[in-house]
């Protein structure tokens, strides 16, 4: 329950992504995530469905991407900040990292779901997915 209030708390902090003028803290966007489904039992996805929730599940990477690379400069700053001048440790910073490694962990679960859409019209259609099965930023080059 404390490390939910504490990614609550982190959340609440990281609400905008701009320097707060009071403190000088980067405040960064969480981006909320897609809503991204398998087939439900008796209905079949169409290929317009599975590259829709492609497009959202690159959308979602793309901005996750900026709030997670938001996020650790926060923490860099904040550590240098404390390091140069020998400042006892900043306690944010057991928050920020707590709200890096929990939309680190969504991140994974909607790449996991999408793949898993993929292989649910695969499986359906007896075909290859209409569109590339892993999210954009997922696809070696």
């Amino acid at each position: 329950m404390k490390s939910t209030l504490s990614v609550l708390a982190a959340t609440a902090l990281l609400a905008a992504a701009a320097p707060s003028p009071a403190t000088g803290q980067t405040l960064c966007l969480r981006p909320q995530a897609p809503a991204i489904a398998a087939a439900e039992r008796g209905r079949t996805l169409t290929s317009a469905d599975v590259e829709n929730q492609r497009a959202a599940a690159d959308r979602y990477f793309t901005s996750m991407d900026s709030f997670l690379d938001c996020t650790n400069r926060e923490i860099e700053r904040r550590m240098k900040a404390m390091f140069a001048t020998n400042a006892p440790i900043d306690p944010g910073l057991n928050d920020l990292g707590a709200a890096h490694r929990a939309a680190s962990e969504e991140k994974a679960a909607i790449s996991e779901r999408f793949v898993r859409v993929c292989l649910a019209w695969e499986d359906a259609s007896g075909a290859p997915p209409p569109t590339r099965c892993a999210p954009t930023e997922q696809v070696a080059d």
